[in-house]
């Protein structure tokens, strides 16, 4: 797949991370809109391979949040049994794992 059908899945991708909800028509719209303005031609077989590329990398999104949603829950646990024994070195190396959540 050429450059600038990455970087139009990319950008296309960026916006649907914006919206609440993401029908296939809504995608579909935003990908042929941002192609029209970049003045990019798709054809069928290049249309594949954006699909696939997007699905991959909206996949790969989707499990790093859920990584980091069950980190979070992790430390959070954490931080209340380090409250209730009032250890503050715990608490330091919890503070730092969240920041770099």
């Amino acid at each position: 797949m050429n450059k600038k059908l990455h970087e139009l899945t990319d950008e296309t991708i960026k916006e649907i991370q914006k919206l609440e909800i993401v029908l296939p028509e809504i995608y579909n719209d935003i990908f042929y809109t941002k192609a029209n303005d970049l003045n990019i031609k798709i054809d069928e077989q290049e249309k594949e391979k954006a699909l696939m590329y997007a699905m991959n990398k909206i996949q790969k999104m989707k499990d790093e949040t859920e990584k980091s949603t069950r980190l979070l829950k992790t430390n959070i646990q954490k931080a209340r049994t380090a409250i209730v024994e009032k250890n503050d070195n715990d608490l330091k190396v919890i503070e730092e794992a969240v920041i770099s959540l």
